[in-house]
Formats: structure tokens, sequence, C-alpha cells
């Protein structure tokens, strides 16, 4: 078992070594994978980008300011890669819409201006980019003492939860709470949380695992999450790893077992997280229990606690 977890570890962190750092797949079903290709392919790429460009072709423009903020075959140029994305934008492309707006929002190679940033996030939004209207949530969403753009923020966060963006269906849940009277997740809120979940989003992971467990009458649903949250765990997730372990150590939607939960604390522990060092630090020199003393960070507010993903 922990052999595989080992194997596993090594497999998805060379996985994640390799991993493209091109936009969103919505952004790139039409860009080759420039970090996949010899430097030869990529500067024929960027000659036949900025012949195809020269023409006003939005594609062409869109997936040169990406090879300019990404620094691929070419100098990183953020300045430039916004007047790419730019006259993208200006020619009715969602994509380079959304990533002017990216660029204000982060300020990468500008000054961040919020206020340009959501102009092109709108605008994207409502032709349809998913990413777009994630990001035009978030910032919707920030505004709190603005009733009317709070509630706006819902529709936006729906729309993206439907075409699947894992982060916008965890933030629609949260959102939901936080409108509801009662503080507490509907039957919708779970709806997308369970939808997260099934991708292994670790957030959306944990907020099921505090609705579910303080309810004797869902065993079940308890045992469901630890079951996607061990899965996570094995892929070197530190966050799932503490959180498996102190569900070992309380025997709370899995069987008790001090030696794997003590496997699991350690595994986040030698992974940086300082929770789960913490927790080491403190079981070692506590008269409590491992049991008794996962019960009382269990129910702690640490874990119980939703945070807004950006």
């Amino acid at each position: 078992m922990r052999n595989l977890t080992t194997v596993l570890r090594i497999f998805f962190f060379l996985i994640f070594c390799i991993k493209p750092l091109a936009f969103e797949p919505n952004k790139t079903t039409t860009f080759e994978d420039a970090e996949q290709l010899d430097p030869s392919r990529i500067k024929k790429l960027i000659t036949k980008y900025k012949h195809t460009a020269s023409d006003n072709e939005p594609q062409a423009l869109n997936n040169l300011g990406t090879l300019y903020l990404k620094g691929l075959g070419v100098s990183k140029n953020e300045k430039r890669a916004k007047e790419y994305f730019l006259s993208a934008a200006k020619l009715g492309f969602p994509p380079a819409m959304y990533h002017v707006g990216l660029i204000f929002h982060r300020g990468l190679g500008v000054s961040a201006d919020p206020a340009r940033a959501e102009y092109w996030f709108r605008k994207a939004a409502a032709l349809g980019d998913t990413d777009a209207q994630f990001f035009l949530a978030t910032i919707l969403a920030s505004k709190v003492d603005d009733k009317k753009k709070f509630l706006e923020s819902l529709e936006w966060f729906q729309l993206a939860a439907q075409n699947g963006l894992v982060t916008a269906q965890y933030n629609l849940a949260i959102t939901r709470r936080r409108v509801n009277p009662s503080r507490v997740f509907d039957k919708t809120s779970i709806y997308w949380l369970n939808a997260a979940a099934e991708k292994l989003h670790f957030e959306s992971l944990k907020a099921l695992y505090f609705f579910h467990y303080s309810d004797r009458n869902k065993n079940d649903s308890l045992s469901n999450v630890v079951s996607k949250l061990k899965r996570l765990a094995e892929l070197g997730d530190e966050r799932a790893q503490y959180l498996l372990g102190l569900s070992y150590y309380a025997g709370k939607g899995i069987y008790l077992d001090e030696q794997e939960g003590f496997f699991w604390i350690k595994e986040a522990a030698l992974g940086g997280l300082l929770e789960a060092q913490e927790y080491q630090r403190l079981l070692s020199i506590s008269k409590k229990s491992p049991q008794s003393k996962a019960i009382e960070y269990l129910r702690s507010d640490y874990f119980s606690k939703q945070t807004f993903q950006n």
C-alpha cells in the first residue's frame, strides 16, 4: 500500500512537472502546445501566427499573446502580449477579451485596473467564455456591500459551473451559503459540491466532510467523501493526507487505525503542511489519546471554514 502510494506520488509529480503552462483548455482548442514542441517548430508557429495575424485573424493574435505572456519561443513580454490580446479582443474574440481582463485583473505588465478588468471579463462572459464568467463572478462576489452585484455573482457562477468549471461549482456553493439566511448549504449547494468533489477538488471535499461529519444518519455520505479524500491523498495532496490521517485517528468516515493515521499525518508533514507538523508536535507532548486529540481537532473550526477561491 505504502509502496504503491510512493510510486503514485512520483508518477504524478513527474506528470505535474511536464504539465503545459498554456491557458485553460477552452482557450487552447486550436492552439498547439508549444512546450511539447522542439524550438524549431515553435519558431515556425510564431512565423505562421505573425503572418496570419497581419490579416487580423483573432485566433492567431490571441495565440501570439499567449506565447509572449508565457515566454514560449520568444522572450517573455507582458506588454506585447497585452497588445496582441487587445487587438484580438477588439475583433470580438472572447478568449482574447478574457486574457485582457486577466492582465488588468492581475496587473501583468500594467498597473492593476479592477474597473477595466471587470469591463473585459463582462464582455467575454456575455459571449459565453467560461473563465471570464468565473472571474467576473469573483469580482462581483467581493462587493459584499453592493447587494445587487453580489447576487449577480450567483448568476455568473452558475453559468460557469454548468460549463464544468470546478472552482465555479465550489464558489457557487459557498456564495449560496452566504446569502442563505440560515447560513447552511442548501440542496443546490450540496449538488454542486458533489459535482466538484467528483473531480477531487479538495475544498469541496472538505466542505462536504464537515457537512456530513456531525450527522449520525449520514455515515455512508461521510464514508463516500473520505474515500475520495483517500484517492486525493494517494495523489500526494498534503491537505487531503492531513484530513485523512485525522479521520483514521478519530475513526470518522473510515475504520479507526492509529497506524494509518500516523502514516498519513507524517506524509502531510513531510510534504510541508504546517498544520500536520504542528499536530505531530502537539500529539507527541499531549497526554490525550490520538483518537480524542483528532476528534478535538475535527471539532475545531479550522477545517469548517469555507474559503473563497479565485
